[in-house]
């Protein structure tokens, strides 16, 4: 019951502002509208009533109204730091705390709350209790007006009669409806929706003739346009909403109109001689104007003494409503439009983003730090004025706030019953399980203490909410430093998630490529068709199925013992109809060298069949021989390749190209002499900062430097071009600069790298041919001081030698020593030996 107060309440205060925005408009546009628009545009405040939670849109008025709160409360047990709960490991953690159940709205964001929640449960039933009685009130109401009127009233002699057939002929309204003289309405009046009744007083017979037509062309208009069942509608919400003044209010507006406009459509059928006598016969039947109370709301000819100066003024109008009725009706049916755009539609959730396969909301005073890699950002503009963001990310997100990284949302593996995954060098503080979401959580809470040899025995505090999936084995790891972000606001993140839209497509494209390393394409070939029935049959359909089994060196696998798929990234995914999906994705092999992988572009075709999402087909990347062809493939891909993405890789940046920037690079080639430089045969490329790669489609090319590009074929096709592609690719995709020597990237100009140890196991000498994975894993360093103790000797020194000069690099257990800077790397000694021992 109080959920449904609370949307009452809710659509109440949506409706209030509704109809204040209506009331201004149409006093703006005051005699720029007829009467008859006037009264239509009050159909978008009865239409935000009926269904007050329009669909989101980012041209709704209530974008503007409405700002979410994301505190939350909850229990707070307490916890001894002196001891560390296990982490769902078969055991259920020692504490936990309930979620108050779902509540859309702020105005019961608080209902955990005890007084609130009493205070709420009154409200409510003081509020259904009064709309029930009222309801009832008013039935009874028109049941004794009813019998009052079969035993008072008798039907109208023939003369109205012929009248009223008269009217109903000139007013072109071919409906059944009777005249009943009676002495309980005073007003001449309209009731009953299925067996209409015109109802006026004897006195009424004593009128000219043209006066009672002008009452039957009134009531006729009404009963024209449905206005009683507007009526009966209008009492419905009255009573619904009995408790909001302003409904009241605009009712009372609404049924003026509603009068006003039916005087426009019988205005229109008369000369000027006739208005002026119609304007009498409404003055003359206020006179005896004498609505009972309580009463009925009925469509009267006269609602109100207040309203007559309104509708006489209008009388006085008619000529221009009548000649300019087109323009009327131009500007009634925009301002109607527009109006319901602005009105009838819902705010949009400007910071709503897709983590793989969920989409969640965040709160607004955190940003996205949009330079993440792999982050899709779709810009949709309006009318050229309102646009929306839509930020896709299908590996994780960063948090960041006032430019400071504060934390994210990052995808990791999980094995049921198996410990959680932590950050290296943190100690739980407390742990707790969340109930009341719709999945699995865990709440931790850790100290993530620095590295030894920064001397800084500081600890920054984090809190972890694990949203853990045992069927798809992972978990989302929603986590933020305690001193910019709460726990509160962690909850809140968490409870708003909901599948995407593409989250089966997702399940399947990342369930096949984990499968992708259990069938070795170097088994035998029973075993290999064996192999691709179990591991790939709950992923791809029949067709396809059959396909590979019959022929199993079409189906993709394992081909050695290193490198081996680990999994398949998606790049993007493509919804081309509502059963069918395109996924761009990259198949990633991986060696036992830490950050060393290789990847293959593929495109997957996935549809519903029979109410499962299955993989129709897989092309993956074609490797092309040396052609001298390549430049105009290149052209043709520019132009036509539904998929187009450029990425900086070193420089952790991607952008997807649109049709302009295509057109520039398009340019930049056809102005390029690019030619086949015979001292670069092929082999493996080493890249260079910011290594710019281009992907079209199944055509991958790559841009050494501002000079060369290479394009991937089974060797790679390397050419010398001038710097016009180059520039273009900079202009698309801004890097930082490399000749900065402050800077870690500034390594990437060395012409040698030679590693010096002090650890015998280590091997010394010359490394150039690893420099960039020296570089990258340097460049994932976090900066925390000016130095180290003198006391300390580094582990190893690797010396980049640039343009003569040599810069030691001092290398510790989890740190390095750059520029007299300390930056902190966990693991980074024993990642560079395995580096190193890979040869």
């Amino acid at each position: 019951m109080i959920k449904l107060f609370a949307a009452v309440l809710k659509a109440s205060l949506n409706a209030s502002l509704a109809g204040l925005v209506i009331l201004i408009i149409k006093r703006i546009l005051r005699n720029k509208l007829s009467p008859r628009w006037h009264y239509l545009i009050w159909f978008i405040l009865i239409s935000k009533l009926l269904i007050p939670f329009g669909p989101p849109s980012p041209v709704s008025f209530f974008n503007t109204v409405y700002s979410k709160s994301y505190s939350i409360d909850f229990a707070q047990p307490e916890f001894n730091n002196n001891q560390q709960p296990p982490l769902i490991s078969g055991e259920t953690p020692s504490k936990s705390v309930q979620l108050p159940g779902d509540n859309q709205d702020n105005i019961d964001e608080n209902v955990n709350n005890a007084f609130f929640k009493k205070i709420s449960t009154v409200a409510s039933y003081i509020w259904i209790a009064v709309f029930i009685l009222s309801f009832l009130f008013v039935i009874f109401i028109n049941v004794n007006f009813n019998k009052k009127l079969k035993i008072n009233g008798r039907p109208a002699p023939l003369a109205l009669k012929k009248i009223l057939n008269d009217c109903k002929e000139r007013i072109k309204f071919d409906g059944h409806v009777d005249v009943i003289i009676q002495d309980i309405i005073e007003v001449p009046s309209l009731v009953g929706f299925l067996k209409p009744k015109i109802l006026i007083t004897p006195t009424v017979l004593g009128q000219k003739e043209e006066r009672i037509s002008y009452i039957f062309l009134h009531e006729l208009s009404h009963l024209k346009r449905k206005d009683i069942l507007v009526n009966y509608l209008l009492i419905f919400l009255q009573l619904f909403y009995w408790f909001n003044p302003l409904i009241w209010y605009y009712f009372k507006k609404i049924r003026q109109d509603m009068e006003t406009a039916a005087d426009e459509g019988v205005l229109v059928l008369l000369e000027n001689n006739e208005r002026k006598e119609y304007g009498e016969t409404l003055i003359s039947i206020l006179e005896s104007f004498n609505m009972p109370a309580p009463s009925l709301k009925l469509v009267s000819m006269v609602d109100e003494r207040g309203n007559i100066e309104s509708r006489i003024r209008m009388i006085s109008m008619a000529d221009v409503f009548k000649n300019k009725r087109v323009v009327f009706f131009i500007t009634g049916i925009l301002c109607f439009v527009l109006l319901g755009i602005f009105l009838l539609t819902g705010p949009v959730s400007k910071n709503e983003v897709q983590v793989g396969s969920l989409v969640f909301d965040i709160p607004g005073d955190i940003k996205i730090n949009t330079d993440t890699s792999g982050l899709i950002i779709e810009k949709n503009t309006i009318f050229k004025y309102f646009s929306t963001t839509r930020i896709i990310s299908y590996g994780g997100l960063a948090f960041e706030k006032e430019k400071l990284p504060i934390g994210g949302i990052q995808i990791i593996s999980y094995e049921p019953g198996q410990p959680l995954f932590l950050p290296n060098h943190s100690e739980v503080k407390s742990q707790k399980e969340i109930k009341g979401l719709k999945t699995k959580a865990v709440l931790v809470n850790l100290v993530l203490s620095q590295p030894a040899a920064s001397w800084d025995t500081s600890g920054k505090n984090e809190n972890h909410l694990y949203l853990i999936f045992e069927e798809e084995k992972l978990a989302y790891d929603i986590y933020a430093d305690s001193k910019y972000v709460d726990e509160g606001v962690l909850l809140k993140i968490a409870k708003s998630f909901k599948p995407a839209d593409n989250a089966e497509v997702i399940k399947v494209i990342q369930g096949f490529g984990r499968r992708l390393e259990d069938v070795n394409k170097l088994s035998p070939v029973e075993i290999l068709r064996e192999s691709i029935k179990q591991s790939y049959g709950e992923f791809i359909a029949p067709d396809l199925l059959n396909e590979w089994i019959k022929d199993p060196t079409k189906a993709p696998g394992r081909y050695g013992s290193s490198p081996w798929p680990d999994r398949i990234d998606i790049i993007d995914i493509v919804k081309e109809n509502e059963s069918k999906f395109t996924v761009f994705g990259e198949i990633v092999e991986i060696t036992s060298v830490p950050g060393e992988e290789w990847r293959t572009l593929i495109k997957a075709t996935i549809e519903r069949i029979e109410g499962k999402w299955l993989i129709m087909g897989i092309e993956a990347q074609e490797y092309k021989n040396n052609a001298e062809n390549d430049k105009q493939i290149i052209l043709n891909a520019l132009e036509n390749a539904k998929f187009a993405r450029l990425a900086a890789v070193d420089a952790q940046k991607e952008t997807m190209l649109s049709e302009e920037q295509r057109n520039e690079l398009k340019n930049a080639f056809l102005m390029s002499k690019a030619k086949i430089d015979d001292e670069y045969p092929g082999g493996a490329l080493v890249s260079e900062f910011p290594d710019y790669q281009l992907q079209l489609d199944d055509v991958h090319i790559y841009f050494i430097n501002k000079n060369q590009l290479a394009v991937s074929g089974e060797t790679f096709s390397v050419y010398n071009t001038g710097e016009e592609i180059w520039k273009a690719l900079s202009k698309i995709l801004p890097v930082s600069r490399i000749d900065d020597k402050e800077g870690i990237t500034y390594l990437f100009n060395a012409q040698r790298v030679e590693v010096a140890s002090s650890k015998d196991e280590l091997i010394e000498g010359d490394y150039t041919a690893r420099k960039n994975h020296f570089v990258r894993m340097l460049r994932e360093g976090k900066l925390k001081g000016s130095g180290v103790s003198t006391e300390m000797r580094p582990e190893m020194i690797v010396k980049f030698y640039i343009d003569g000069d040599a810069i030691d690099i001092e290398i510790y257990e989890d740190g390095f020593k750059y520029q007299s800077k300390y930056y902190y790397k966990p693991g980074l000694l024993e990642g560079i030996k395995s580096m190193l021992s890979a040869g």
